[in-house]
């Protein structure tokens, strides 16, 4: 907790944003994302954390592979999560997906 306090007097009246991904990966344990996964494994959010996490810490196969598990169930949660009060999480979505498919050399299906 001091090492938060230290950065919160030291950014203060700077924009400051805790991402939950880095919380739990700031020290290598991906096992909050895992079982993120795990417990809604078709909440976008959830794959798209593990994915830049796996990023984040070098693991491009497993990347991959949670990669290729959120673009098969995007067609789903396109009609599951739906409606105004979804349109700006789609937005950083489809944001989050374009980049890491960019990490990983691959191309988007509507290119």
């Amino acid at each position: 907790a001091a090492h938060i306090r230290t950065t919160l007097e030291a950014t203060r009246g700077v924009f400051v944003e805790f991402i939950i991904r880095d919380v739990y990966t700031v020290h290598g344990n991906l096992e909050n994302p895992r079982r993120a996964v795990e417990l809604a494994p078709k909440y976008p959010e959830n794959r798209l954390n593990l994915i830049q996490a796996y990023l984040k810490w070098g693991d491009r196969e497993g990347a991959r592979r949670e990669l290729a598990a959120l673009e098969a169930l995007w067609p789903d949660a396109r009609t599951n999560f739906v409606g105004v009060a979804w349109t700006a999480s789609w937005a950083d979505w489809e944001r989050r997906l374009e980049k890491a498919r960019g990490k990983l050399g691959r191309r988007s299906p509507k290119s």
